[in-house]
């Protein structure tokens, strides 16, 4: 069976894609994040990331003899963004397992399928495969994702830390990967790669050969990451900060924290617009880097700054999220109340 690892690091793993997103009742929104002191990030990290089970994120036709074609997947009903939680009654937890657990030399297999938050079981029957001789069910699979983004803040009260500001998905289905276990990394960024309209920028990076476990992820969520450091990271700039409340946020001058070369360094922004949210929901600000530095290095907002704290008025009111593709120089904030509620 034809199986693929994806690993990619480069850069922020979904920071251009746009996730469904669900209200919630009044009742369910914090007061807000305003008195509440933590230190802030802007430390570029690395991200590893294992799944509760396989993704199947596509699949391909089988050519049997004499030109016939088999579509094994798709005849059981398997879609990209299915997340397959067992073989034949068996639990599997990456894709070693699973190929084990299936390879049955042409037998039909038992699979117990995650999709939408249901279980749904299926059996699908590999095909045979001219090619080699060999029988195969035509699927593309990943159980794990690797990537940067940036710290947003660590709070020193409970040693737990928020990064990103978005969830981390599977590149080709979108889908929020579930999670098993995770951890974040010192991690180099070793090229700039510049944005331009209609191609977002990138910073491009690795975990470093030497590279030690910073924290443990805990939560993958829609406004993003969660976990535990095990070591209370230092800014260069800040020792701590107060955190603010999205009633607090206005138009005019801002500045982000971000790192995109050895340190964290702050530049200049302007907060364009302001959402006034009454729901938790991501884009609760439009902004627009003004720094002359920051516009020549990277033309703007690049994927890998997912999770740069936005500092307005002395307080950290946010993090920067999605880049405008048509527009690099801007991009989205996401109110610091709705993620210290999900930290």
């Amino acid at each position: 069976m034809k199986k693929r690892r994806i690993l990619s690091f480069a850069a922020a793993l979904i920071f251009i894609i746009t996730l469904p997103l669900s209200g919630v009742s009044a009742a369910d929104i914090p007061r807000s994040a305003e008195g509440k002191t933590v230190v802030p990030g802007g430390q570029c990290i690395g991200i590893a990331l294992y799944m509760d089970g396989i993704m199947i994120v596509g699949s391909q036709e089988i050519r049997g003899e004499n030109g016939q074609t088999a579509y094994p997947a798709r005849d059981a009903g398997l879609e990209p963004g299915d997340i397959i939680k067992s073989v034949n009654g068996t639990r599997v937890s990456n894709i070693t397992e699973f190929v084990l657990q299936s390879d049955r030399a042409g037998e039909a297999i038992r699979l117990d399928v995650e999709r939408e938050g249901q279980i749904r079981q299926t059996t699908v029957r590999p095909a045979y495969d001219s090619s080699d001789g060999k029988y195969r069910l035509g699927l593309w699979l990943k159980d794990s994702t690797a990537g940067i983004g940036t710290l947003t803040f660590y709070d020193p009260a409970n040693s737990g830390f928020a990064a990103l500001g978005h969830a981390v998905c599977e590149s080709e289905t979108g889908v929020i990967m579930p999670l098993a276990r995770g951890e974040v990394v010192n991690c180099t960024i070793n090229e700039i790669v510049k944005g331009q309209r209609g191609k977002p920028g990138e910073l491009r990076g690795g975990f470093r050969a030497d590279a030690i476990t910073l924290g443990k992820i805990c939560t993958n969520t829609q406004y993003g990451i969660y976990g535990t450091m095990l070591k209370e990271p230092q800014n260069p700039k800040y020792k701590t900060i107060q955190l603010g409340s999205r009633e607090d946020v206005h138009t005019g001058e801002a500045k982000i924290l971000t790192t995109i070369e050895s340190e964290v360094q702050e530049y200049s922004i302007k907060i364009v617009k302001v959402n006034r949210q009454t729901e938790k929901t991501q884009k609760g600000m439009v902004l627009q880097v003004t720094d002359p530095v920051l516009l020549q290095k990277t033309g703007g907002i690049v994927q890998g700054m997912s999770g740069s704290p936005i500092i307005q008025d002395g307080k950290l009111i946010g993090a920067v999220t999605h880049v405008m593709v048509n527009e690099p120089t801007k991009g989205y904030g996401l109110y610091a109340d709705w993620m210290i509620d999900a930290a």
